[in-house]
């Protein structure tokens, strides 16, 4: 369960304190997966909260997601590995989008990276930024 890690991360124990994914950024764990550490995260300008997500997508698929815990939270993207499961994850050379779940609206808003990498199997990206606008 990679939610364990924001668990870990807030209060150093593993019991239920963190809360968990919202529905739209579930997703399942493929054999093919790329992370990319996001140092500085925010919407309208401030920053998330341990609350807040980020979330990897291939069009309106979630690949992968993670709680915000900090400068360098990993957020993993899954690719296609051929399983029905996978079908409409990341294939090698595309790139995600992101989306940010903003815990206090309840809204997940689109987010824009200060860059991107192309999705391969077992990447390691650096993202200095992602930031969305809540339209407020």
């Amino acid at each position: 369960d990679l939610s364990k890690d924001c668990d870990l991360l807030d209060d150093g124990q593993d019991n239920a304190s963190c809360p968990p994914a919202p529905a739209e950024l579930g997703f399942e764990q493929s054999m093919l997966q790329a992370f990319y550490f996001v140092t500085a995260a925010g919407i309208d300008g401030e920053e998330l909260t341990e609350l807040d997500w980020i979330g990897a997508f291939n069009g309106d698929v979630c690949v992968g997601a993670r709680a915000w815990a900090g400068p360098w939270t990993d957020v993993p993207a899954m690719g296609d590995s051929g399983d029905s499961f996978t079908q409409g994850y990341l294939a090698s050379g595309q790139q995600p989008s992101f989306k940010i779940y903003d815990a206090s609206s309840g809204q997940i808003l689109d987010a824009t990276p200060s860059s991107n990498c192309s999705f391969q199997n077992l990447l390691f990206c650096y993202l200095d930024s992602v930031s969305a606008s809540s339209g407020n």
